[in-house]
């Protein structure tokens, strides 16, 4: 690239293109990570298991208003149903109802 650049534009502006083109890669590596990030997750989250022997409840209502692309529908109202059962201290079988 650096040879069709040299011939095209001359020597000198090819070499400020070149430089121009490493500065703006490295200036988005360094602010790409920045952008990048994630949201930590809620208090209420529960990442563990079931415990073994008991059940675990989880409901969920989403009501959604759609885009007009999506029209003569104008909103939307799911709900989500999961269960989930312990089967081992570590292990749990879980059903998820839409």
């Amino acid at each position: 690239m650096f040879c069709l650049l040299k011939r095209c534009l001359g020597w000198t502006r090819a070499r400020n293109f070149s430089r121009k083109l490493i500065v703006a890669a490295l200036a988005l590596f360094y602010v790409l990570p920045v952008a990048l990030r994630a949201q930590q997750p809620f208090a209420t989250d529960d990442a563990d298991t079931t415990e073994r022997g008991e059940f675990h409840l989880e409901f969920l209502n989403d009501f959604d208003v759609l885009q007009e692309s999506s029209y003569p529908a104008r909103m939307q109202n799911t709900g989500n149903l999961t269960v989930d059962y312990g089967l081992t201290e570590h292990i749990q079988l879980g059903v998820a109802i839409p």
